[in-house]
């Protein structure tokens, strides 16, 4: 099958696919500083939209936070201001399948990366937040396909929630992370989505690993 036709089939089960939120979460803890929320606007059932979220993190502190939640170059490709932000998702039996991670517009998926990254930052000031778009598509195979070792989801009811990790120490000129940069993980409140088609995720971050 050309690329340009498995383009076309995801984007038909992408626009299927529908999310929908249920209930009102509870609010996100705050780690070192940190909280974030995730939030769904309510759109046209089979809409491209009913699959964009909105993640909103905020500086809870009275000092500066430097945080990195995606990448404006990943591996020989355009990267995405969340793509450091994994999805956390819970069946309806209560089996978690934890840190899925982002996958671009797949497939086909990369193995493994062999180029530069460039991390995508923002400093928050005290009591400050920035708000940016989480694409479900770009985590999800919507294409069903059968040519990758995934594990396929079952449509249904599940409980969706993002993780965020700070970067790991970096040096620059011999010195570590600078002062103010964020780290440790983070994690949303939980909504509730609802898919009516089936869905695969890579088998790397099933069940709780």
């Amino acid at each position: 099958m050309s690329s340009q036709r498995i383009r076309f089939v995801t984007a038909i089960l992408a626009y299927a696919l529908m999310a929908v939120k249920i209930t009102q979460p509870a609010p996100s803890a705050v780690v070192n500083g940190l909280q974030m929320s995730v939030s769904h606007e309510d759109a046209a059932p089979g809409s491209k939209e009913a699959l964009q979220f909105t993640v909103k993190v905020l500086n809870a502190i009275s000092q500066e936070i430097v945080i990195t939640p995606g990448t404006t170059y990943n591996c020989g490709h355009e990267g995405s201001k969340t793509d450091l932000i994994k999805l956390n998702l819970t069946d309806a039996s209560g089996v978690p399948h934890r840190h899925l991670e982002f996958l671009g517009s797949g497939p086909p998926y990369p193995l493994f990366c062999a180029g530069r990254i460039d991390f995508f930052e923002v400093t928050l000031k005290p009591r400050e937040s920035v708000t940016l778009p989480l694409d479900l598509t770009k985590y999800l195979d919507l294409s069903n396909s059968k040519q990758y070792e995934q594990a396929h989801f079952h449509a249904g009811t599940y409980s969706l929630q993002i993780e965020l990790t700070g970067p790991p120490i970096r040096y620059v000129d011999g010195r570590p992370t600078p002062q103010g940069v964020w780290v440790g993980t983070v994690t949303s409140d939980i909504l509730q989505v609802y898919f009516d088609q089936e869905f695969a995720a890579p088998v790397s971050g099933l069940a709780g690993q």
